[in-house]
């Protein structure tokens, strides 16, 4: 799968790529380097979250009837992506990279609770293969 770097205050991560956008959006990061914004603001530099929440955000939870849902915030998507990618296997590391997290410890530390415990079914694979 395609990868897009993007530059978070003082270090820099690593995304999934086009694949998962529309074709749509793919004009935003054509030839933009990494140093560039992926979602500019309309005169072209950084998107600031006041303008996003009142230009894109709000409108979006109005016409989806989610207005009034207490607590849903923008940082809801990054939550909602996270969680949805561990649903479907992702590892801590890989996770870490797409969240621009410092290090694994801060992943685990905001998610280890939706990874399945698998205790039983490690000791089981270990089990089999230590015979004694």
């Amino acid at each position: 799968m395609p990868t897009h770097t993007w530059s978070k205050p003082f270090r820099r991560g690593t995304g999934p790529g086009s694949s998962l956008y529309p074709a749509s959006c793919c004009p935003w990061w054509e030839g933009q380097g990494a140093e560039n914004y992926l979602l500019r603001g309309p005169r072209g530099g950084r998107q600031t979250t006041t303008n996003w929440r009142n230009r894109i955000w709000a409108p979006a939870l109005r016409d989806a009837g989610m207005q009034d849902i207490e607590g849903l915030v923008i940082h809801s998507l990054r939550h909602t992506y996270a969680s949805l990618a561990i649903k479907t296997g992702a590892d801590v590391k890989t996770l870490q990279a797409v969240l621009g997290h410092a290090s694994a410890t801060e992943t685990l530390d905001t998610y280890a609770d939706l990874w399945p415990n698998r205790t039983g079914e490690v000791a089981e694979v270990i089990g089999q293969d230590i015979r004694i």
